[in-house]
């Protein structure tokens, strides 16, 4: 029997429908394999390139050991000119420096204090993954011969959440006009561990009318293979308490507004 027009019309529908399913669900078997794989991972590095709306450029290189627990974040201008230390924040046996400008000071935080306890709460790699998994619907996936190129763009109701979701928003919390948004991460085929990932957005936020124009670049290395991460042992043994930085800070503005009496005299 002859099939008719709208029965061949059903059928190449239905067969869509099932590519676009086995998609899905083969998106989803890559996402849940790569977190897997994160999970038994011992360390790892992140290099962190940053373009914002100025035309400023910023790498940090993030470097994390699972057992004992500890994490270094090196911050540097890209390009830049400027010789001197680069801004560095670390844990180092448990407890957490990091430097205040202000003070001029490396300050020592306890892991209560920094909000940073164990490798659950520092984990940027597998962030990144747990924020695809809740969006796989909106993910289109190709395959090269090394690589699942997972993508997303655009500015739908999906794409929006997906872009919300990497700023650590919701929809309910934060409404964004998005004008553009574009975002790719390569997984290795044969072990399902990211290699790099891209994100562009732009928009604007509506209740402030703040503009977001940024391209943030990732590149992902070093599995298993570091043995410790960037510190500074000067900081460790200069490092003042919370406390000790909250009564500076204290003093600095009370020595401010002094001064602002005395020059309205």
């Amino acid at each position: 029997m002859k099939k008719t027009p709208f029965v061949l019309i059903a059928a190449i529908a239905l067969a869509g429908c099932q590519d676009d399913q086995a998609d899905q669900g083969e998106i989803d078997t890559i996402v849940q394999n790569a977190q897997e794989q994160m999970a038994e991972k011992t360390s790892y590095q992140m290099d962190t390139m940053v373009s914002g709306e100025e035309g400023q450029e910023y790498v940090t290189t993030t470097k994390i050991l699972r057992d004992p627990f500890t994490f270094s974040i090196v911050e540097q201008q890209a390009e830049s000119e400027e010789e001197g230390q680069q801004p560095m924040t670390f844990m180092h046996d448990g407890s957490f420096y990091t430097e205040e400008p202000m003070l001029e000071e490396w300050i020592e935080l306890s892991a209560e204090e920094s909000g940073i306890s164990g490798p659950e709460s520092f984990q940027p790699a597998e962030d990144q993954l747990t924020t695809l998994a809740n969006h796989t619907d909106v993910l289109n996936l190709e395959e090269t011969e090394d690589h699942y190129r997972l993508s997303a763009s655009g500015t739908d109701d999906g794409v929006k959440d997906l872009a919300l979701a990497f700023m650590g928003e919701s929809p309910e919390e934060l409404e964004v006009d998005l004008q553009d948004f574009n975002f790719e991460l390569l997984i290795q085929k044969d072990d399902f561990t990211q290699e790099r990932s891209e994100l562009s957005m732009e928009g604007e936020i509506a209740e402030v009318g703040q503009l977001i124009s940024e391209e943030i670049v990732y590149e992902f290395s070093q599995f298993d293979q570091l043995e410790d991460v960037d510190y500074d042992e000067e900081a460790i043994e200069q490092a003042i308490t919370l406390e000790e930085a909250q009564e500076k800070m204290e003093e600095m503005q009370a020595d401010l507004e002094q001064e602002m009496e005395e020059q309205e005299e």
